[in-house]
């Protein structure tokens, strides 16, 4: 039975303008060696975009949140459905809440109204470095494919993300 033995922060939000990936744009973790290899390793991350900037950034605009653990796949949550004319109306059948007011029928980055804001996760095991030596994460944001180069301070992303990792507990005997 695999149970989550540490969680690690990593990368937290913040405004979403041009300067936004210039911050703690790298994580050092170590495994300690009194743990062992972790049987498992996933980096999870909750991650919304709020607040309208001039280019309605970003909670309406597509955006990109890419990670990367040392020189492993990049793991990228993409929410390409923000601003799309019906995005949070086709998700009624799965959380979205309809007849909220306004705006409620538009696609958004990462949520809808009355509807959870699900986890990313991604299984990092094969790209996590041996005990004791250091794992490299990287993370960055981008609208839509590109760096976001706007200085409007209104737009903000809301996330929070870490690294779990996993270890071999023995089940009770009955």
């Amino acid at each position: 039975v695999l149970r989550p033995s540490r969680i690690v922060p990593l990368f937290g939000g913040g405004i979403f303008n041009s300067s936004y990936n210039s911050r703690e744009a790298v994580v050092q973790v170590v495994v300690p060696e009194e743990q062992g290899q972790p049987a498992r390793a996933e980096v999870v991350a909750i991650i919304s975009g709020h607040g309208e900037d001039s280019n309605n950034c970003a909670e309406f605009c597509p955006t990109s949140h890419h990670f990367r653990l040392n020189r492993g796949r990049e793991q990228v949550a993409n929410f390409s459905m923000a601003g799309t004319a019906w995005g949070c109306a086709d998700v009624v059948m799965d959380g979205g809440v309809p007849n909220e007011y306004g705006t409620w029928i538009f696609g958004r980055s990462g949520w809808c109204n009355g509807r959870p804001v699900y986890p990313w996760v991604w299984d990092v095991t094969a790209d996590l470095s041996p005990v004791g030596a250091p794992n490299l994460l990287r993370y960055r944001a981008l609208q839509g494919s590109t760096q976001y180069m706007t200085d409007d301070n209104v737009a903000e992303i809301l996330m929070s993300s870490y690294l779990v990792l996993y270890y071999s507990m023995c089940e009770p005997s009955k």
